[in-house]
């Protein structure tokens, strides 16, 4: 469907001869439910994990109990979906850790804790829980109030890219206003949050990508600063435009040669910071 300058790609559809064949199998009759419901939750089930069209809505029992002290629930809008988390379910990679279950929605139930910071109604955006659910419970600490002014489809995009971006370049670099950085892949998710986050530093910032008009355009980067990301090396060129010195910081999610590659533009005695990527 083309709709206002815009494809928009159908992604779920009425299955009719599944319904068909259902009702003369069990002699039942299927109908429509809304997705959120009062007195019952719902949950994505994967049958067979990595087969992704083998799934389907299962109840939850997260309202048959009490709500824990520091928990907050919430009745989910959007879900945000990685790329690693695509990967698993369409069985190319091994789940490794949990799935993060990045969301968006408003809270239904609040935990003693936590009645101070919110309530009921208040728009929010946070991480873990049930992945796909129709409600999901997390720690408080695990949520934050989402601006009025924030879309959800943006909120849903923030918690895993910006945590891990804000962890690696401040907690654990120490980036600093006029320091340098390369960020490699800095078209993907951890990518436009690296850019952001080093921007507010005031960070020199250099960077490779697929296609540069991005960088150009929505991050005013500089067009000598930007370098394809299928280029073999350009460390010369790096160590030019900085003086002979290289880079005080290079995020890269990539690993094995192409990690020690950045090595190779990082000045001496500093360090490079290796991102999980997430999209």
């Amino acid at each position: 469907m083309y709709r206002d300058g815009t494809l928009l790609i159908p992604r779920l559809r009425p299955e009719k001869k599944f319904k068909k064949r259902f009702q003369r199998v069990t002699d039942k009759q299927l109908k429509p439910e809304t997705f959120h419901q009062s007195e019952r939750a719902l949950r994505l089930h994967s049958e067979t994990p990595g087969k992704p069209d083998i799934l389907y809505f299962i109840d939850d029992l997260i309202m048959g109990r009490l709500i824990d002290l520091s928990e907050i629930e919430v009745q989910a809008e959007v879900y945000g979906v990685n790329l690693n988390e695509a990967l698993v379910a369409l069985g190319e990679m091994e789940a490794l850790t949990p799935t993060l279950s990045e969301f968006v929605g408003v809270v239904t139930a609040v935990g003693f804790h936590f009645k101070r910071q919110y309530e009921p109604r208040n728009r929010v955006y946070g991480w873990g829980g049930t992945a796909y659910a129709s409600r999901t419970r997390v720690n408080g600490h695990n949520v934050h109030l989402l601006p009025p002014s924030m879309p959800y489809k943006i909120g849903a995009s923030i918690p895993v890219a910006f945590i891990t971006v804000y962890y690696a370049l401040v907690n654990l670099a120490n980036l600093s206003n006029g320091q340098t950085v390369l960020i490699r892949g800095a078209a993907d998710s951890t990518g436009q949050a690296a850019l952001q986050i080093a921007q507010n530093i005031g960070a020199v910032i250099f960077a490779t990508v697929s296609e540069r008009s991005l960088l150009l355009d929505t991050f005013k980067l500089q067009e000598q600063h930007i370098f394809s990301v299928k280029a073999v090396t350009f460390s010369c060129e790096i160590k030019r435009l900085t003086q002979g010195h290289g880079v005080n910081l290079v995020v890269d999610s990539l690993d094995g040669e192409a990690l020690e590659d950045s090595w190779a533009y990082v000045a001496q005695g500093l360090i490079t910071t290796q991102e999980t990527p997430s999209a």
